[in-house]
């Protein structure tokens, strides 16, 4: 969620007999990751659904094109295909795999709790960008 995002949940607030249920209002406020964490090595910009991570990875390891591995924020595994040599500054683009991006529009939520209204013509998630971050050798050996 951006920093600060609300949403109400019509109907979902305080329930007591012979009244009709309130609304429930939630407002998130955006935490820092513990140092060391997996969510640590993400990044958002304010206003945005986009996640950033930078990749660490050896000389060795660009040249030879190795996809990379990396755990996503809800725990899945991604394998990234990386095609092409990877420079210092190289980003990669993956496509929806960024942060939810929450409906505008309050009515548009069911009482189900779907904050997300997925439609074939609009675009649920925000992208990933790998910024690859190329660790050069001290020195060389003759091999």
């Amino acid at each position: 969620m951006k920093n600060l995002s609300k949403i109400t949940l019509v109907g979902q607030g305080n329930q007591q007999i012979k009244r009709e249920p309130t609304d429930l209002h939630i407002t998130f406020k955006l935490k820092d990751a513990e140092a060391g964490t997996n969510a640590a090595l993400f990044s958002i910009k304010e206003d945005s659904s986009d996640l950033y991570y930078t990749h660490k990875i050896k000389l060795v390891e660009a040249l030879q094109c190795n996809p990379i591995c990396l755990t996503t924020l809800d725990g899945r595994s991604l394998r990234i295909a990386v095609d092409s040599f990877m420079a210092p500054g190289t980003v990669k683009l993956v496509e929806g795999e960024g942060l939810p991006i929450l409906v505008e529009d309050p009515k548009e939520i069911r009482k189900d709790f779907d904050l997300l209204k997925p439609q074939a013509s609009k675009k649920t998630n925000g992208d990933l960008y790998i910024l690859f971050d190329v660790e050069f050798p001290k020195t060389l050996s003759r091999e």
